[in-house]
Formats: C-alpha cells, structure tokens, sequence
C-alpha cells in the first residue's frame, strides 16, 4: 500500500468514526436533559467528517496536488475514535441519572400521597427559617387553619407563649436525635385552645416541599385527647 492509498484509508475511517460519534450522541437527546447541547455536539462532530470528506475527496478523485500529512491525520483518526469510544461509554452513567431521578420522583409522590391521606397530623417544617413548609389535611383540622393559613406558621403561632421554651428545648432534642417522641406537647389552634400533643420528628429532603432540607413531624393527639384552655 503507498502512501497516498495509507492517508486515504486513514481519512476514510475517521471519517466514519465521526459520523458515528454524531449517531451516538443524537441517540443521548431521549437520556438527556440537555437536548440542544447534545444537538449542538452532534452537529459539530458532523460537521468535523464534513471537513475530513474535502481533503478525502481531493485524494482519492482530484487530479492531484498537496497530500494530507499521514502523522497528523493518524492523530486524527486516534481523536475520532477516543471520541466514539467516551459517547458510548457516557450512555449508562446518563441512563442511570435518569432512572435515579425517576425513581426519587415517583417515591416522592408516594410520600407525598401518604402525607396527603395521613390519619395523623404531618407537617413539614423549612429548617432554614423553622416556619411550616406544608400541612396535610389532618393538621389543618387540628389546627384549624387552611392549607395556605398555616404554610409559614412558626413556633410562637401554634405553641401557647408561656411553653416556648419547654417545646423549643423537646424540638432541639428531637432534631439532634436525643428524642424520638416529644410527649404532651401543648399545641395552639387557630382560635386560641389548646390542645396536647405526642410530635415524632425525622429529617428529609423532600424536593415538592419547596425547601431542600425539611423537618417532618407527625402530631397525634396525646392519649388523653385534645385540652382545651
């Protein structure tokens, strides 16, 4: 094989090593959150076999003229096939991205839908600002507020004044894990009665709350039924 028969092979596999990069990453799009990047990529490595298909074309059918350099087209081919090789390989880590996150997506909905549907009062508390993120329908009642009323409630609103720092205290327990259930602990209604209550308290992430780290707290009457005061 001479040199020029050498270059010509050289440019054809690259060349198609290119065209299939550009494959390999349209078939990224449906995997992908990034849809126009990979577009963007894709016609870029498209347009590269483009480029390689002129100095190819010349060789094999022009009349003659410069030879491409053999060393910096074998570069070439080695790129295009690093290429090919990092597209395919990046294919399983996007797809279990993607089969992660729907299946964090379709926990939180059963999570969700619990704490919708829960027989006890749930709530969910921004850690950041310590105020209610969300209430279900069993709090709202023992509370006596609505859904939008109670989101950004804090402690001084739905604890009696005189028990803050009794409650604020069981609270910094729960939350460093020194305490799984804070006992009788006196909760203010919407129209000033008091009620006691047992609080069990975990912390999550939960995206759908709006806050990236929440407090989950169930509140069940104590055993000895809602006090009024």
């Amino acid at each position: 094989m001479n040199a020029a028969s050498w270059v010509s092979a050289i440019l054809g596999v690259s060349i198609l090593l290119q065209v299939i990069a550009a494959v390999l990453a349209l078939r990224l799009v449906p995997v992908s959150r990034g849809r126009a990047a990979w577009y963007l990529i894709a016609a870029a490595i498209f347009l590269m076999a483009v480029r390689r298909i002129i100095p190819f074309y010349a060789l094999v059918f022009g009349p003659g003229g410069r030879r491409p350099d053999p060393w910096a087209e074998s570069i070439a081919l080695v790129i295009s096939l690093l290429m090919v090789a990092g597209i395919y390989l990046i294919r399983p880590l996007l797809e279990d991205r993607k089969k992660a996150q729907e299946s964090l997506r379709d926990s939180e909905e059963r999570l969700r839908a619990i704490f919708e549907h829960a027989t006890d009062g749930v709530v969910l508390v921004d850690v950041a600002t310590n105020r209610l993120a969300a209430c279900n329908e069993a709090m709202c009642r023992l509370l006596g507020y609505t859904a939008e009323e109670a989101r950004g409630l804090g402690a001084s609103e739905i604890h009696p004044a005189e028990e803050l720092p009794r409650v604020t205290e069981l609270y910094g327990k729960q939350s460093r894990r020194e305490l799984a259930v804070a006992e009788e602990v006196p909760v203010r209604r919407k129209d000033g009665t008091v009620f006691s209550a047992d609080v069990t308290s975990v912390t999550a992430g939960l995206a759908w709350t709006g806050s990236s780290s929440s407090g989950c707290s169930e509140i069940s009457p104590s055993a000895g039924g809602p006090k009024r005061r």
